[in-house]
This record gives structure tokens, sequence and C-alpha cells, in this order.
């Protein structure tokens, strides 16, 4: 996968979501295994 961003964009920059996505595709890659997923629901906020 390449970088969301070139080398001059700063990670400020990214949305949460991009910036998830970056940091846990090079951990899945650094471990050689899927990191676990996990659903969180909220009810009666």
């Amino acid at each position: 996968m390449q970088s969301p961003r070139d080398s001059s964009t700063p990670l400020l920059y990214l949305t949460s979501a991009a910036l998830h996505d970056y940091v846990a595709t090079r951990l899945e890659r650094a471990l050689g295994r899927s990191l676990p997923h996990m659903e969180i629901r909220f009810n009666r906020l």
C-alpha cells in the first residue's frame, strides 16, 4: 500500500481514519499478521 501522503504533507493533516489505516497497515506488515478487529456499539447516548 502506498502512503496516503507524500513527504511534503505532515501526518497532522491526515484524517483520523487515514492515519489509523496508515499505522495499522505498517504494524500488520511488521508483525506478519493482521490485527484483531473490534466492534463497539453504544446505546442510549
